[in-house]
């Protein structure tokens, strides 16, 4: 082991001896008292007072959950103050007794996750009265929550319109979000949804309070919409969450009560019920296209108040049309098959397993288990935008996840909770047409004949292991805890087959004119001679990675903590935490010929000071004030480290040649064999030795209003000063003078270190500004309506790729190969304004009877209605310009992130029909409608062609869309409830 690194690793073990003494001494300490989890339960809290508005000590207040007959006491303290954490979701009787008092309940009460419900009750003397109950809603502002915090429930995740029924599209509709169009449910099965917070790609998702992305990027599971009971986002957190600079989401799955309840459903769309594809070529006819989603729930007591199970099984089976973008044109010019060209029928089958099981083991202790399991198989679809057929690779996956959690209460103010997560992924990417050959990637045209990557597979595996415990004493609620989640990825090597890049040729004066991509790639392969060299045409540039078939890396992500949430008064309420998280490097693997390469060092000084407060200013309980800050910093992920193991120049060979480099093979559209000589050198990748994690610092305010009963005004500002984020700098380049326009010019001949090809140094120099304001009209469901209405603006700029959500930007180099303020301008997530309308309309007409009632009754429609200016783009000229032998160089005097995507607006609605008969059981008839405008959407940001050319004037297909959300579709369904 080096020296620097042995100096890293005990650095990291004084950093983690520290945090676990900080909370043993917190766990130790008996007066100390420990807060409510946020995760997958919540709090009803308050105040008991009497006739004259004093305090009344030693009330006692007891909460039952209504559907389960789970139940929770407390005793009030000297101010009158009670606080009763963690409960289980779901609606609450809770009652105030004391002797010599009335007796006072609250009923139909809602609890919802991290929601802080504050219930307060005025008990008379009992010679007015011996008993009351109050039934009444609380208040639609939370004046004891201190987070920005948006939940939908589970009225509005049932009746909400999904194309896809996939759960991600719920955290699209949160307020303060910016994200992609809505999945259309195109067959490209259940991908991960881009979701951005305060304009970095940073977000946990969360299913139960454990990890859904135990990596950071992409989701493990995806599990049947008809599982889930609510979901919940939160941005500036308290100190008991952490591994993200960004957004929390969680989504809260359903359980059993002392009800058997279930459902039977099906959802079909047909051929006849969607409009033809977007961007087919024309005079195709509308192509066949079928899709069905079918299952069930089954959920209720196994013991009554003791065990409840809930049980979901859906099967998705999808034939729906993909288009491949490639131009007819270019693929007549260029050679290729009409077979891999045009409308394909993309294949996806999968199923989807839910098992709950809750049980209440004795009076103190509650377990809940829970699996998941999911089955996916897809045919070759994963191409789109300007590719070919002979590009796409099959996706076929399998994840599967364990979860229990333990809530244990040793007295009515001594709460522990404990969560375990087992889970894991297998994915093969298997490659149907053509599985050895390369890729050919012309600029500003596509890419056709193979995939780089060849037959690819990925296994990730992992387990999360969650303590926290909270005591509970006076005016305070404090909680210490920990969380721990170890990671391991696997996978096979890309870009095995090799990918030829063709970007044109410049002109050389008196000799011949500027060659186009396309141009050069048909003279290649006439073998016509190009008299600037006298040599044959060939291609720009050959990259190819040989090595060992798979790297596996493991991370190990701590995270400890120590909160206190306290009221100062009875209208003024903090929250004040400390977190510490050391996120370890994988093992490293050094080249012993350069230093650092293959090295890891550490970041152990990650110390997340928080703290926010809520005030009621007028003591009426609809209007809060809350404001925070905190540090949040970001995980990295186990893959981003086999990308660097995989380039320390040893286990594995990344060839990155021209065609006048010693062993640089022969343009072919055929295999191409590995590359072997003395000669061959290798682009590698360095960590810098002083890289840190990234790092954010947060703030907000926020002023909530109730304007009348149930209905609520909420405005956010917030902003962010994100540090840290990472650039990779290309060096072992030799200056070579400027171009016209001042831009600095290199050449790799000679390389100032012969021994290696490009060397890529990544170092956590980026940074990035956000401002936003939030503003959200709600309707709590009353009187048959409810909604959220939600408007962001937000700004975003900076010097920084946040741009993936992998690495983070740790693998992207700035167009001025070693100065990253040459990108310096607006962020790859800046969206200026996004709005989103959801709602639930479903009108009762009580004073009809009779034939009339039945007709008039029993209807339920729910908009979901997404607008936003779009991300921005940059446009790059197709060619290498600057000589560093990357392809992002920018058209002259054309800044960074100029241009923007085509906005968008998706206009979706679901209409429902209830036919109920006999008790509590009812037929849900379903029509819904997605993309009712029928607009032409870009699928992502990415989703425009972003080649310039080398002109002062675009190309004629600049920014034009090249890959496409669905179009107009509908889809109808059939719902049993019993």
């Amino acid at each position: 082991m080096s020296s620097e690194n042995r100096n890293r690793r005990t650095g990291t073990a004084r950093a983690l001896c520290l945090a676990l003494g900080i909370v043993t001494v917190h766990l130790g300490h008996a007066g100390i008292a420990l807060a409510q989890s946020q995760a997958i339960n919540g709090t009803i809290e308050g105040f008991v007072r009497g006739p004259g508005g004093e305090p009344v000590t030693g009330a006692e207040v007891t909460a039952t959950n209504v559907g389960t007959g789970y139940e929770r006491k407390v005793v009030t303290d000297a101010r009158g103050s009670y606080n009763i954490p963690v409960l289980p979701l779901g609606a609450y009787v809770v009652q105030a007794s004391r002797p010599g008092f009335t007796t006072v309940s609250q009923a139909n009460l809602d609890l919802r996750a991290g929601q802080v419900l504050t219930i307060e009750f005025d008990l008379s003397s009992t010679s007015f009265a011996e008993s009351t109950i109050v039934t009444a809603n609380s208040s639609t502002v939370e004046v004891g929550r201190t987070v920005v915090s948006y939940t939908l429930d589970e009225r509005t995740v049932r009746a909400l319109p999904l194309a896809g029924r996939s759960i991600q599209d719920f955290y699209i509709v949160q307020p303060g979000v910016n994200a992609g169009p809505p999945d259309g449910g195109s067959g490209s099965g259940t991908p991960t949804i881009s979701t951005v917070y305060g304009g970095l790609g940073l977000r946990q998702m969360n299913i139960d309070g454990v990890s859904n992305n135990m990596q950071g990027g992409a989701r493990n599971l995806v599990i049947g919409e008809d599982s889930i009971a609510e979901f919940q986002t939160v941005t500036n957190f308290s100190a008991e969450f952490g591994r993200v600079a960004g957004g929390l989401q969680n989504a809260i799955t359903k359980s059993g009560t002392n009800t058997v309840r279930g459902s039977l459903y099906l959802f079909t769309r047909q051929k006849f019920l969607n409009s033809s594809p977007f961007l087919q070529p024309p005079g195709t006819p509308k192509p066949d296209s079928s899709r069905y989603n079918f299952g069930g729930t089954l959920g209720g007591p196994l013991i009554s108040n003791r065990a409840f199970y809930f049980l979901n099984y859906e099967r998705w089976m999808a034939d729906a049309p993909t288009v491949s973008g490639f131009r007819l044109a270019d693929a007549q010019r260029l050679g290729i098959p009409s077979n891999n060209l045009g409308t394909f029928e993309a294949q996806f089958r999968a199923h989807t397993v839910t098992g709950k099981l809750d049980t209440q083991m004795t009076p103190n202790h509650r377990l809940s288990t829970r699996y998941f399991y999911y089955y996916d198989r897809e045919s070759p679809n994963t191409f789109g935008g300007s590719q070919t057929r002979d590009t796409a690779a099959r996706f076929d996956e399998q994840p599967q996840s364990f979860t229990t959690q333990l809530l244990s209460t040793f007295r009515s103010n001594i709460v522990n909770e404990a969560r375990f997560l087992f889970a894991s992924r297998g994915i093969s990417n298997g490659v149907e047409v053509n599985a050895d050959s390369p890729n050919i990637s012309i600029s500003g045209v596509g890419s056709f004949n193979g995939n780089a990557n060849g037959h690819r597979r990925t296994r990730e595996r992992g387990f999360q292991f969650n303590e926290n415990l909270s005591i509970l004493k006076g005016a305070h609620t404090f909680k210490v805890g920990l969380d721990i989640l170890p990671v391991w990825f696997k996978e096979r090597i890309t870009n095995v087959n090799g990918t030829f890049t063709f970007g044109g040729l410049a002109a050389v004066a008196g000799v011949r004119p500027a060659i186009s991509a396309t141009d050069q790639f048909i003279l290649a392969e006439s073998g016509a001679i190009d008299p600037a060299t006298g040599q044959r045409y060939s291609y720009s540039r050959f990259t190819q990675s040989i090595g060992p078939e798979y790297q596996e890396a493991r991370t190990i992500n701590h995270g400890y903590f120590v909160q206190d949430d306290f009221r100062l008064t009875d209208r003024l309420k903090v929250n004040v935490g400390l977190r510490y998280e050391l996120f370890s490097r994988a093992d490293d693997s050094p080249n012993p010929i350069l230093p650092n390469v293959g090295v890891f060092p550490g970041d152990t000084n990650n110390w997340a000071p928080r703290i926010s407060v809520a005030w009621d200013p007028f003591r009426n309980g609809r209007d809060v004030i809350r404001g925070g800050y905190g540090i949040f910093y970001n995980m990295m992920t186990p893959q981003t480290f086999n990308t660097f193991l995989r380039g320390n120049g040893l286990d594995v060979l990344n060839v990155n040649v021209t065609p006048t480099n010693a062993g640089a093979p022969v343009f072919s559209r055929g295999p191409v064999a590995p590359i072997t000589g003395f000669n061959v050198v290798s682009d590698i990748r360095v960590m810098d030795p002083e890289f840190e994690d990234i790092k954010v610092h947060e703030l907000f305010t926020t002023y909530d209003h109730e304007l009348v009963k149930n209905l609520s005004l909420s405005l956010t500002y917030r902003m962010n000063r994100g540090r840290n984020l990472p650039v990779a700098y290309v060096t072992n380049l030799t200056p070579a003078g400027t171009l016209a326009d001042g831009t600095r010019r290199w050449t790799t001949s000679p390389r100032p270190d012969p021994r290696f090809g490009n060397i890529f140094i990544s170092q956590s120099i980026g940074y990035q500004n956000y401002h936003g304001l939030v503003t959200v009209l709600s309707k709590r469901f009353s009187h048959g309506v409810s909604f959220q209405a939600s408007h962001h603006w937000s700004k975003v700029k900076g010097a920084g790729f946040a741009n993936d959500f992998t690495g983070f930007g740790i693998f992207t180099s700035p167009s001025d190969p070693q100065n990253f303020e040459a990108d310096n301008g607006t962020g790859d997530f800046d969206m200026p304004h996004r709005f989103v309308l959801t709602g639930v309309i479903e009108p009762r007409f009580n004073r009809l009877t009779g034939v009339a009632a039945t007709l008039a009754n029993g209807w339920q429609l729910a908009p979901r209605i997404i607008a936003t200016k779009n991300y921005p783009f940059t446009a790059v000229t197709g060619l290498d310009n600057n000589g560093d032998t990357v392809f992002n160089d920018r058209p002259t005097g054309i800044p960074y992130n100029s241009f923007r995507v085509p906005g968008y607006y998706a206009i979706d609605a679901r209409l429902t029909r209830k036919i109920p008969f006999g008790d509590g059981q009812n037929l849900e008839l379903i029509f819904e409608g997605f993309n009712l405008a029928n607009q032409l959407t870009p699928q992502s940001a990415t989703a425009v062609n972003r080649t310039w050319g080398t002109g002062t004037t675009p190309n004629a297909t600049f920014g034009q869309i090249i890959n496409s959300q669905v179009s107009r579709q509908f889809q109808i369904a059939f719902r049993l409830n019993f």
